[in-house]
């Protein structure tokens, strides 16, 4: 699937969805779309946020290269009452910003839609019943 029918297919999967973006090293987006008619609520805390993408993208990095550690598939925060999920993606690191709303109707949306990405399974050690837990900050 190309980048730009991926973050439009994530874009169309919640109300609640609000932007999508290819997430860079240092946590800039290279690729970003926003739901029609976005207000933005984070302009001046666009810094924060980027520290918090680089570590997040950092993270999925340092866990690609540990051996045996198996592969990070989805993080949530929760940040200035918005989630925020992310995921690698062909060599890629994926990011969704949704507003508050039944957010296990929603990390149940992503996870199922990251799962098919991957084929059915998230990992080789594929749990039922596994829930994501927003990490608040």
């Amino acid at each position: 699937m190309e980048l730009e029918e991926l973050l439009d297919a994530l874009l169309a999967l919640d109300p609640h969805v609000r932007k999508v973006g290819v997430i860079g090293e240092f946590g800039t987006t290279s690729l970003m779309k926003s739901r029609p008619g976005l207000v933005e609520v984070l302009l001046d805390k666009e810094d924060k946020l980027k520290i918090i993408f680089s570590i997040v993208v950092d993270s999925f990095r340092q866990f690609e290269s540990e051996s045996g550690v198996g592969h990070l598939n989805l993080t949530a925060v929760y940040y200035q009452d918005l989630y925020f999920f992310l995921f690698p993606y062909g060599g890629y690191v994926i990011g969704i910003s949704c507003d508050p709303g039944p957010i296990e109707e929603i990390t149940r949306r992503i996870v199922n839609f990251v799962e098919r990405l991957r084929g059915g399974k998230t990992s080789p050690c594929h749990l039922q019943e596994r829930r994501a837990q927003p990490l608040e900050i």
